[in-house]
């Protein structure tokens, strides 16, 4: 889709803070961090609902869903991984996988409007390594 932002990072035309990819599925930070380490899982099949994908491939982005969390949980010391499905916004399958630390100053779902923290770029870059050397796909 020519005007889809994750097409284009799907294509390498934007860049992207990647923590994983393979011949199917990206995943990025998100660009607004709301909990450090907020990644987004993006199957390079381009459907805007989750439901749409054939069951193979909807398998694939929650197995892959599982694992970024999973590294989460151990890489950042953390229980508590949210998951959010999501189409709108951005209207090409995606799914939020947010660490959530104890003083993140969310509620139980968070949303944008209720960011209460700028991390530092050292802050970002330090969480995406830690991840990635904690995942194993």
């Amino acid at each position: 889709m020519i005007d889809c932002i994750f097409c284009k990072i799907i294509a390498g035309e934007i860049s992207s803070q990647k923590v994983y990819e393979d011949k199917d599925i990206i995943v990025i930070l998100d660009i607004s961090q709301l909990t450090l380490g907020h990644s987004i899982v993006i199957p390079k099949n381009h459907k805007r609902w989750l439901w749409d994908h054939e069951d193979e491939e909807y398998c694939k982005i929650m197995k892959i869903s599982k694992k970024i969390a999973n590294s989460m949980r151990e890489a950042l010391g953390i229980e508590w991984v949210e998951m959010i499905v999501a189409g709108i916004g951005v209207e090409h399958t995606h799914v939020h996988i947010l660490p959530r630390y104890e003083d993140d100053g969310h509620k139980e779902i968070p949303m944008p409007e209720t960011k209460t923290k700028e991390f530092k770029e050292e802050e970002i870059k330090e969480v995406l390594e830690k991840i990635k050397n904690a995942l194993v796909v």
